[in-house]
């Protein structure tokens, strides 16, 4: 399936008259990402279905697909692609219009600032209210599925051969286009994982200002016990999202690159030749100053 989707035109489907068509490709790649577990690709199924044609005009339609931009950007592993998403949707209007706690959940991601957990009450009861953390998304309905008629959803091709895919209602196709659950029993553990994004947010946050700090000062900022930062900061360490080092005996955590022996020796090797630059430009200033008095003076 991710080969043969990646043979699927999609300037055609972002043609007038190819909604039905767009919203049913897209539901079947969130299908896919679901089954993957794939956070990302989910964001990006969901801001295609925040750009079809019709949904800009219908909030009953865009809020949704907004909505699902930002839950799973907000799950998805930090990167400079995650982090350009979230600062899209902070700098669209739209987010004004979406209840206080999708706004609340984009400034922590995008704050250079501790994020707190747990979080609000109302913040986290809003976010937890999504079905992504709740039900399966098979079960959601409601005012979206209007936009397209059961009419407009391709129909089966006639004549024999193998059997066609049924075609998606209007109203299938608005609540899958989101995401898709493979069944009512098996829903994803998201919700631990979005406590997990947040932690590894605020360890890059702590990366960014402190040099070192001890591994209980730590836990006291992140409000987690050792053996999770450890297993947090490893696992930023490895993908390269933070650079640090964890003294165990001393109990510390040294942020920041390691410098080599030579890096050193370059650096101090840099800094003479920078002193040294400085201190010959002030001798060949000092020599002009006396220069020029001293032209002063005859002339007198």
């Amino acid at each position: 399936m991710g080969i043969l989707s990646n043979k699927v035109n999609k300037t055609l489907l972002a043609e007038a008259g190819m909604e039905p068509l767009r919203l049913r490709f897209y539901a079947l790649c969130s299908q896919l990402a679901h089954h993957n577990r794939d956070a990302l690709s989910l964001a990006k199924q969901a801001r295609e279905v925040l750009a079809t044609r019709g949904h800009a005009e219908d909030a009953a339609l865009w809020k949704p697909a907004l909505e699902a931009v930002i839950v799973f950007l907000a799950l998805a592993p930090w990167d400079n692609e995650v982090s350009d998403g979230l600062a899209r949707v902070k700098a669209d209007r739209r987010l004004e219009e979406l209840a206080p706690h999708w706004r609340a959940l984009v400034g922590f991601l995008t704050t250079p600032e501790l994020a707190p957990w747990p979080l609000p009450p109302v913040v986290e009861a809003g976010i937890m209210a999504h079905p992504a953390f709740s039900v399966a998304l098979d079960a959601i309905g409601g005012p979206a599925a209007s936009k397209y008629p059961a009419s407009a959803a391709p129909a089966a091709p006639a004549g024999g051969g193998a059997a066609a895919a049924p075609a998606l209602t209007g109203a299938a196709v608005a609540r899958s286009s989101i995401v898709l659950a493979e069944d009512e029993a098996r829903v994803p553990l998201w919700a631990p994982l979005l406590r997990k994004r947040l932690l590894q947010h605020n360890l890059r946050v702590i990366g960014g200002v402190y040099s070192r700090a001890t591994l209980a000062r730590l836990c006291q900022l992140t409000a987690v016990d050792s053996p999770t930062l450890e297993a947090q900061l490893c696992e930023l360490v490895a993908k390269k999202a933070v650079a640090a080092r964890i003294d165990r005996p001393a109990g510390t955590v040294d942020f920041g690159e390691q410098k080599t022996a030579v890096d050193t020796l370059s650096g101090w090797a840099s800094d003479v030749n920078s002193c040294m630059a400085r201190v010959e430009k002030v001798v060949h200033l000092l020599r002009k100053e006396q220069q020029q008095a001293a032209a002063a003076k005859g002339k007198r």
